[in-house]
């Protein structure tokens, strides 16, 4: 079986533009993520795949098939709503086989795909309860069961877990992975979140006003950013707007202001002289300067400090740039300075990425 293609899909509402050109290649079997921020067109995208939506150009194929010539009720996939959308005067049981009874399918058989599903979602044993009674992680077991009752091909969720709490959406997000390892099916998932997309997705693809940004797992979303809005979309970041003053076989000297800093080259960058970046270091990369170091230091102001449990978060102020750094937190080894204090903070030329894309000439 193939995965699913989604070839050159265009989609205006009104002659506003939701979607273009937008072009994906989605493993079988492969939990992708669609992410970025509220109307950048990645539900769109989802609601035509499901059908409920149609492309003003473009095409879809799935399992080797054209999907958009398929009968909604026919595609043979199941979507999960972030709304959950319940029947509240039906039972667990009746909510789950609903759709199938609607088809006409036999009671041995809806029987069957009803207590697996609600046995995959841990729900077996609350058959006779109605929604109202059920907590809201309970809710969306129950909303993931009816779409995987079908036993569908692709599996799409739209933010699912928005409507729930912290510690919740923790849970589900482990119980939705554990799932997909079980029956291998091909997930598209959306979402704005990106710790959600970093702890769950095979890969994703990062959008942002109705076009792909670019794909990728997490980690090479985070390690290698194509453009300054993915870096700090994706994790957070600092960023230095600089020069390349130099270049050579294996780093490239960059000015920020007065300041003459060094970054590694990277892999396959085209980088000459003269060409303006911006230089990415992430905060976990950044660390307090010992009095003796050299290269890539920069002096400011401890501007504000914040105890996160298993991190420390440092602002330092830098000529009205504010950097971050962020340290494991370890009470043997707890950093002196006061906000206020004058500080110097330094990185590793290979923490430093430079990336040259939408830097304006």
């Amino acid at each position: 079986m193939a995965g699913l293609q989604i070839t050159g899909i265009r989609k205006t509402f009104h002659e506003v533009v939701a979607l273009e050109m937008v072009s994906l290649d989605i493993t079988e079997g492969e939990l992708f993520f669609l992410l970025g921020p509220s109307g950048c067109g990645k539900t769109t995208l989802l609601r035509i795949i499901a059908g409920f939506d149609k492309p003003d150009t473009g095409g879809i194929r799935f399992a080797g098939k054209d999907l958009l010539a398929i009968p909604v009720e026919k595609r043979n996939i199941g979507m999960v709503f972030q709304n959950y959308s319940l029947w509240p005067h039906m039972s667990v049981s009746d909510n789950v086989a609903y759709g199938m009874k609607m088809r006409g399918m036999r009671f041995t058989e809806i029987r069957r795909r009803v207590a697996d599903a609600l046995t995959m979602v841990d729900m077996a044993g609350l058959e006779d309860r109605k929604p109202g009674a059920l907590s809201g992680g309970q809710q969306q077991r129950v909303a993931l069961a009816r779409a995987l009752v079908y036993e569908p091909g692709l599996l799409l969720l739209d933010e699912p877990l928005s409507n729930l709490d912290a510690k919740l959406r923790k849970d589900m997000r482990e119980e939705i992975r554990k799932i997909h390892r079980r029956l291998g099916i091909t997930m598209v998932y959306v979402t704005h979140d990106q710790e959600e997309a970093a702890s769950m997705a095979d890969r994703l693809a990062l959008m942002r006003d109705g076009r792909v940004v670019q794909v990728g797992t997490p980690k090479e979303l985070y390690r290698s950013p194509r453009s300054l809005y993915a870096a700090q979309f994706f994790g957070r970041a600092n960023s230095l707007d600089v020069i390349v003053s130099s270049v050579s076989a294996s780093a490239a000297g960059i000015a920020w202001g007065d300041r003459q800093l060094v970054a590694a080259v990277p892999k396959g960058g085209m980088l000459s002289p003269g060409a303006r970046a911006t230089a990415i270091v992430r905060p976990e990369n950044m660390r307090f300067a010992a009095s003796d170091t050299k290269q890539n230091v920069l002096h400011g102001t401890l501007a504000a400090r914040e105890f996160n449990g298993a991190v420390e978060n440092f602002t330092i102020d830098v000529h009205g740039t504010a950097l971050t750094l962020m340290t494991v937190f370890a009470p043997r080894e707890q950093i002196s300075a006061s906000v206020g204090d004058r500080v110097g903070v330094t990185f590793d030329p290979d923490a430093v990425h430079l990336v040259t894309e939408g830097i304006q000439p």
